[in-house]
């Protein structure tokens, strides 16, 4: 093996490994999107859609967290 991959695996299992892991659930899962939804970016579109699209792709990302697809 080289010297830099001897050194890099070293340092990958020293180092503290971080994950982010979905919430637990459809419920847990959109609120945890929805946290990160603001007043301005609701108001970005006047179209009647906007709202209900934001809550479709909301949706869709949140179960494909949730169920690994």
């Amino acid at each position: 093996m080289s010297e830099c991959s001897v050194s890099c695996r070293v340092v990958v299992k020293m180092s503290i490994k971080f994950t982010n892991e979905p919430p637990a659930g459809i419920k847990a899962g959109l609120k945890r999107t929805y946290q990160n939804i603001t007043q301005d970016l609701l108001d970005v579109s006047n179209m009647a859609a906007w709202k209900p699209m934001l809550y479709c792709v909301s949706y869709l990302h949140t179960v494909v967290q949730v169920f690994h697809l």
